[in-house]
C-alpha cells in the first residue's frame, strides 16, 4: 500500500485486531444451551432472560418445574454457557495476546505499593464472568488493599467488581444498590494508579460492560483516534475494542471506516475527510457502548461540541 495512503501512527503501535467473538464462536456458545429451543441470541444477557422464558412457559401438559428447580436448571445452562465462552476467549486471547478486560495488565500487581483504601470493604468478585488469567490477580490486589473479600454474594457486599453486566450474581447486586456499588475492573486499576478510593465518575469505564462479546453491527468497524492523549486515549482505545471494533492506531485510506477526532485539525483529519472516512466526536462512542448499539453517526459530526 501506498504510503500516501496511510497517515502515522500516533501512539506508535500497530493496529489491533478485534476482541470481538466470531459467529461461529456465537454459533456454539449458542448450542450449548442443551434441551433448550431457543431462537439465535446476541448476547449472554439475552441467552439467560430466554432461557428463563422458555423454562417457565412449558406446553400445557407437561409436568411444570417448582420455582427451585427451575432457578437450578437456569444456573446449570449459564454455568455451561459461561465455561464456553472462557474457553473460546482463552484460544482467542493466545492468539491475539491482548486481554479484554483490563486497560494494563501490570497495574493490579503493583497494588502493594498503595494505602489499604479498601479497608472496610465487603468485596464480592464475581468468578464466572472473569477469564482465568485475571482472578488471581485480582484476589491479590484487593487483599493487598485491605478490602474482606466475599466468597459468596450477599447484602453485606458493598463492593462488586465484574466486567460485564451478566450472571445471577450481577442480577442480585443491582436489586441492593446502593448498599452495594457495582464497579468494572478499570476502575480498581485507576484507583490503584492514583493510589485513592475515588467514586465511579466514567459510566462505561467504571462500569461493568454490558457483554463480552462485542456490539454486533460494530464489528466490521475500523476505527482510529486522534488528538487524544494519555488516559482518554487509553480509555477510547479500550472501548473500541470492547465494542467488537478494531482499533488502529494509524489511518489507513483502504481499511479505517471511522476517526474519532478531538479537534478539527491536523494531518489524519485533513485526510480522514479527503478519504471520505466518517468523522465524528468521542461522544458517539460512548453513546454506542452505553446503548450497546451502533449509534447514527450523523448526530455526531460537531467535533467542538465534546473538546
Amino acid at each position: 500500500m501506498s504510503r500516501a495512503h496511510i497517515i502515522s501512527n500516533e501512539d506508535n503501535e500497530a493496529s489491533s485486531p478485534p476482541l470481538s467473538v466470531s459467529p461461529s464462536t456465537t454459533r456454539s456458545i449458542q448450542s450449548s444451551l442443551v434441551n433448550i429451543n431457543v431462537r439465535p441470541v446476541a448476547n449472554q444477557q439475552t441467552a439467560i432472560n430466554m432461557l428463563m422464558e422458555s423454562l417457565i412457559s412449558r406446553p400445557s401438559g407437561t409436568n411444570p418445574l417448582d420455582v427451585n428447580q427451575r432457578q437450578q436448571s437456569i444456573a446449570n445452562q449459564y454455568r455451561l454457557q459461561q465455561q464456553h465462552l472462557q474457553q473460546q476467549w482463552r484460544g482467542q486471547l493466545s492468539q491475539q495476546g491482548q486481554p479484554p478486560q483490563t486497560h494494563n495488565n501490570n497495574t493490579l500487581s503493583s497494588a502493594s505499593n498503595c494505602p489499604k483504601f479498601l479497608e472496610g470493604q465487603n468485596v464480592f468478585i464475581d468468578d464466572c464472568a472473569f477469564l482465568e488469567l485475571h482472578k488471581g490477580d485480582v484476589y491479590k490486589a484487593v487483599q493487598v488493599l485491605g478490602g474482606k473479600l466475599l466468597k459468596t454474594f450477599n447484602n453485606d457486599c458493598t463492593l462488586f467488581v465484574t466486567p460485564y453486566q451478566m450472571g445471577p450474581n450481577f442480577e442480585r447486586a443491582t436489586l441492593n444498590v446502593p448498599q452495594t456499588r457495582i464497579v468494572s475492573l478499570q476502575w480498581l486499576e485507576e484507583c490503584i494508579q492514583t493510589k485513592q478510593y475515588m467514586d465511579p465518575y466514567k459510566p462505561c469505564i467504571h462500569y461493568p460492560l454490558v457483554s463480552s462479546m462485542g456490539i454486533s453491527n460494530m464489528s466490521k468497524l475500523v476505527i482510529s483516534v486522534t488528538g487524544f492523549i494519555g488516559e482518554e486515549r487509553n480509555d477510547l482505545k479500550f472501548l473500541i475494542k470492547a465494542s467488537g471494533a478494531r482499533y488502529s492506531g494509524a489511518l489507513s485510506k483502504k481499511e479505517n471506516t471511522h476517526l474519532i477526532c478531538c479537534v478539527p485539525e491536523g494531518e489524519k483529519y485533513q485526510r480522514a475527510l479527503e478519504w471520505n472516512i466518517l468523522v465524528i466526536n468521542k461522544r458517539w462512542l460512548y453513546d454506542c457502548v452505553s446503548e450497546w448499539n451502533c449509534c447514527p453517526e450523523q448526530y455526531y459530526s460537531d467535533i467542538n461540541i465534546y473538546r
